[in-house]
């Protein structure tokens, strides 16, 4: 990138946190392959990616509908032994949701719990979601009384989930 191309020509060393600013500016005009390449740009110049820089192009990748890469940033991460955070899991979820993979949304919830990482809503409902896409209606009916025994409660679009999850699988 041309831009830190003249930063180092000027003897001036980017940071983490300059690359972090403009894999969020990239990431918010869903530019996900400049983001994928200024990721590796920051191993390239010898700086350890962050949570921040790992959110943010998985995130990236996850509004480009790209589910492999979505999950092959969060082992990257893994790998560099950095532990995602509850953005990190909902958007990885939420990816999932997307490319209907209710299986691999359920292996993230457990993970965040073997990772003392706590479900907020948004984990919640884009699993709900998922297995509404897959008619996994018990898996649904768990999740939700999973909620109500530990939080957060349902809201309207938990239950939908679980009703849609329902009514796909002929499940009333």
């Amino acid at each position: 990138f041309a831009i830190f191309a003249d930063v180092r020509e000027r003897t001036l060393r980017p940071t983490v946190v300059t690359y972090n600013a403009a894999i969020s500016a990239h990431q918010k005009v869903q530019l996900w392959e400049k983001v994928i390449l200024l990721l590796e740009d920051v191993r390239a110049v010898e700086l350890l990616p962050d949570v921040i820089s790992y959110n943010a192009a998985i995130s990236a990748c996850e509004a480009a509908m790209s589910f492999p890469l979505t999950l092959g940033l969060l082992l990257d991460m893994r790998k560099a032994n950095l532990k995602p955070d509850v953005i990190t899991y909902s958007t990885a979820i939420s990816a999932c949701e997307r490319a209907e993979d209710w299986e691999h949304a359920m292996v993230l919830l457990g993970e965040m719990r073997r990772c003392n990482v706590d479900p907020d809503l948004i984990c919640y409902n884009a699993a709900l979601s998922a297995c509404e896409k897959g008619a996994r209606w018990e898996t649904a009916l768990h999740l939700a009384a999973r909620m109500l025994r530990r939080g957060p409660f349902p809201d309207a679009f938990s239950l939908a989930g679980v009703a849609g999850a329902c009514g796909r699988a002929r499940r009333w």
